[in-house]
């Protein structure tokens, strides 16, 4: 016991050589009176070590509490707390098993709190952390403070990396930095930017400025003046884009909106608006591609893009410009060229263009690309042309005109409906069967090819033709004959008559005699 004694005047011998100990309260040789410790067992109370100006002190009571230095007239160290240590700094407080590494006005009053350094920063609740700047505020149960300036960190596991009047107010809400930004509800983020705020539970606001995410895991990547009140919604950036249904992404551009803004936050979920200016996705699981003032109302609809375009249809889709979809025309895919005039769609399930500068379908190329197959609808025309140049074709054989028009006199031709119209609507024409029977073209016997039609039709006026040329032959040859018999007859009737005019002499000169 007495090598104890000794060990521990010597010990305080030593601190005397090295710092200036201003006191040492407790008696180090004999020690204080027994405690009892928390777990059953007894021991002497700590001393405590007090260095620097001579007003730093501890609170009565306290033992194991240190100040190692610093301090100054009206603002000394102070120790509140047992085992509480104040490394320098001026006007610092340290609470139970708290520390303050230095700087000035610094309060660490929660159990096992700290602040590094800076100035008036306060760690207040249990294993709460400031590690510098000043006039922050860590007030809740392990809570933390990187740096900056008057953030305040007030719920449990809360988290500020830095920056300057930013706040997190909830359970494990983080702010890294920026300023004005506010992190309010569970596990909520805002990374940086100014007056930002994410106040839905596990939502995200990585930077940018007046950024508002409030929806439940809701993200807000940056940009400006964007919102997002539904869950697990996304704004990648832009300026003034909005989210009102769940599930919903808008990727960027300028006042855009997904959903429908309405008080049910799922009608409109899913929807999606990748850019662009003005655009809104208010359909069930609809999409903007981007482009200007277009608009998604029908459930699945789709605008890639284009302006002013409009698809209210369910499943519908507009593209182009001006190109508007009926809410009762669902399955309608429409679009509309730069002609400046509305494209209204006439029927569900339809397909329409508007193409005033023409229409082409290529359906074939050579090694080079260059188009060897196709048809085209020129500008201001009603009917479709097709590629028939000498050039993309091969197999050339002659037909016999007249057995084309044979084969085709015994081809039924017929009126009929198609079934899916309605009766009313007739049409006439050869079934495929039948065509394919008669002449074996095209690729199968369920379609005709218009190709072939118009081959067969031509090849059957050609053999018309040559039985009409045929039958002016022989009327010709018989007109010869008959004009021939005309002849003979006019020859006949004028010896005929010669030989009337000689009887009647001679009948006249046997009178006289």
């Amino acid at each position: 016991m007495r090598k104890k004694k000794m060990s521990l005047a010597l010990f305080v011998l030593f601190l005397s050589s090295i710092v200036p100990v201003t006191s040492i309260t407790g008696d180090p040789l004999k020690g204080t009176e027994k405690k009892d410790d928390p777990v059953g067992m007894e021991y002497r109370a700590t001393p405590n070590v007090i260095t620097g100006f001579e007003e730093n002190s501890v609170g009565a009571g306290v033992e194991g509490a240190t100040i190692q230095g610093g301090g100054r007239l009206a603002f000394p160290n102070r120790g509140v707390g047992d085992f509480g240590a104040v490394g320098g700094g001026e006007g610092n407080l340290a609470g139970d098993r708290a520390t303050v590494s230095g700087g000035s006005l610094n309060q660490a009053s929660g159990f096992r709190s700290s602040v590094g350094g800076g100035s008036n920063n306060i760690a207040q609740g249990e294993h709460s952390t400031v590690s510098g700047g000043s006039n922050n505020t860590a007030s809740a149960t392990r809570s933390t403070i990187s740096g900056g300036c008057y953030n305040t960190a007030s719920h449990f596991d809360t988290t500020i990396g830095g920056g300057a009047g930013n706040s997190a107010s909830f359970t494990h809400a983080t702010v890294g930095g920026g300023t004005r930004n506010t992190a309010s509800s569970l596990d909520a983020t805002v990374s940086g930017g100014s007056n930002n705020l994410a106040s839905g539970a596990y939502a995200t606001v990585s930077g940018g400025s007046s950024n508002l995410a409030s929806g439940f895991g809701a993200v807000i990547g940056g940009g400006s003046g964007n919102t997002t009140r539904a869950s697990n919604t996304t704004v990648s950036g832009g300026l003034g884009n909005r989210i009102s249904d769940h599930y919903s992404t808008v990727g960027g551009g300028l006042g855009n909106t997904a959903g429908n803004r309405n008080e049910d936050l799922a009608d409109a979920q899913y929807s999606t608006v990748s850019g662009g200016i003005d655009n809104t996705a208010a359909g069930l699981g609809s999409a903007v591609g981007g482009g200007g003032n277009n608009v998604t109302e029908g459930s699945f609809s789709t605008v890639p893009g284009g302006f002013r375009n409009q698809a209210d249809g369910h499943y519908s889709f507009a593209a182009g410009s001006h190109a508007s979809i009926h809410s009762s025309h669902p399955g309608t895919f429409l679009y509309a060229d730069s002609t400046d005039n509305r494209f209204d769609s006439n029927a569900a399930n339809e397909f329409a263009v508007r193409a005033t500068g023409g229409v082409r379908f290529v359906t074939g190329t050579d090694l080079l690309g260059i188009p060897n197959a196709g048809v085209r609808l020129e500008s201001g025309s009603s009917s479709w042309s097709y590629m028939s140049t000498r050039d993309i074709k091969a197999n050339f054989s002659f037909v016999e005109a007249k057995q084309v028009l044979q084969k085709l006199f015994n081809v039924p031709i017929r009126t009929w409906s198609y079934r899916h119209q309605t009766p009313s609507i007739q049409h006439m024409g050869p079934l495929a069967e039948d065509f394919y029977a008669a002449f074996g073209l095209g690729e199968d016997e369920e379609y005709i090819n218009t190709v072939d039609v118009e081959g067969v039709a031509l090849a059957a006026i050609q053999g018309l033709y040559q039985l009409v040329r045929e039958q002016q032959d022989q009327m010709m040859a018989q007109q010869g004959r008959i004009a021939s018999l005309e002849i003979e007859k006019a020859n006949q009737q004028e010896h005929l008559a010669a030989l009337e005019a000689r009887l009647a002499r001679i009948e006249q000169g046997i009178r006289l005699k």
